[in-house]
C-alpha cells in the first residue's frame, strides 16, 4: 500500500506488518498517483503537468513525461503497463518506456477522465470512447462513452 501528499511526500508500507517499506519525496505539487499494476512503479502527475514514474524498492525517478500544450488532470496505466491515459484537455495515450506521445484525441467537452477499462483497452471520458492497444493507432467513437 502506498500514499502520496499533495505535497509530494510518498510511503509505502506492509500491509501485513504494517511497517514502512520505503518513502521519498518530490518537490512540487501533486495532483494524481497510482500504482502499477505489477506494484513496482508510483504512477505521479504534478500541477505542472509532468507525469512521473518511481521505483518503489529504490526511490528512484525512472522518466519524467511533460505532458505539453495542455492541462493533465488524470493519470493512468494500462493493464500491460504499456501505455499511459492522460485525461485534461482531451485525452493522450503515452509509451511510459520511451515517453513519447502514441495517440491523442481532443478535447470534446469540459470534462475528460482517463481509465483504462480493459479489454480491449477502452480508454473512457465524458463524451468520447478512445480505443488504444499497445500495437495500434487511436480510434475514436463518437456519443456517450
Amino acid at each position: 500500500m502506498f500514499a502520496a501528499t499533495w505535497h509530494g511526500k510518498v510511503r509505502v508500507w506492509n500491509v501485513a506488518t504494517g511497517v514502512v517499506t520505503s518513502g521519498f519525496e518530490r518537490p512540487g505539487r501533486l495532483i494524481e498517483a497510482g500504482l502499477s499494476h505489477d506494484g513496482k512503479t508510483i504512477v505521479m502527475l504534478s500541477d505542472e503537468s509532468v507525469i512521473e514514474l518511481w521505483d518503489i524498492a529504490s526511490g528512484k525517478k525512472l522518466r519524467a513525461i511533460t505532458v505539453e500544450g495542455g492541462v493533465a488532470e488524470r493519470v493512468s496505466m494500462s493493464p500491460d503497463e504499456k501505455r499511459l491515459a492522460v485525461g485534461g484537455d482531451g485525452v493522450t495515450i503515452w509509451d511510459p518506456a520511451t515517453g513519447t506521445k502514441v495517440a491523442s484525441v481532443a478535447s470534446v467537452s469540459e470534462e475528460q477522465s482517463a481509465r483504462w477499462t480493459g479489454p480491449p483497452m477502452v480508454v473512457r471520458s465524458s463524451s468520447v470512447a478512445t480505443m488504444a492497444t499497445s500495437r495500434s493507432s487511436t480510434r475514436q467513437r463518437g456519443g456517450r462513452a
